[in-house]
């Protein structure tokens, strides 16, 4: 009995043997940037200048699920950049 493999279980096969990690947890991780990729890219940007972290995002993209397909999609991902946003403008304080 031969079995196949798809492409994602391979490619978290492989994400699990580099990272020794378990394949529960690099298929998490693989979801997520897949995720990210195509449903969050601006949040994406937000993980690459470091404004959320790796832990944030698995909430991120868990609560955002359900919004794949939908008209304000990319609302909620503008509404990620308008996080970095905030988060990388300077302050002035007036004295």
């Amino acid at each position: 009995d031969r079995r196949e493999l798809d492409a994602f279980t391979r490619c978290a096969a492989t994400i699990a043997t580099t990272m020794s990690i378990t394949q529960g947890a690099a298929r998490t991780l693989l979801t997520d940037a897949v995720a990210l990729r195509d449903r969050l890219p601006l949040v994406a940007e937000c993980l690459q200048d470091g404004v959320v972290t790796p832990h944030h995002i698995r909430t991120i993209v868990s609560r955002t699920e359900l919004i794949e397909g939908q008209c304000y999609a990319a609302l909620v991902d503008a509404d990620g950049r308008g996080m970095h946003d905030r988060a990388t403008t300077t302050t002035v304080i007036r004295t």
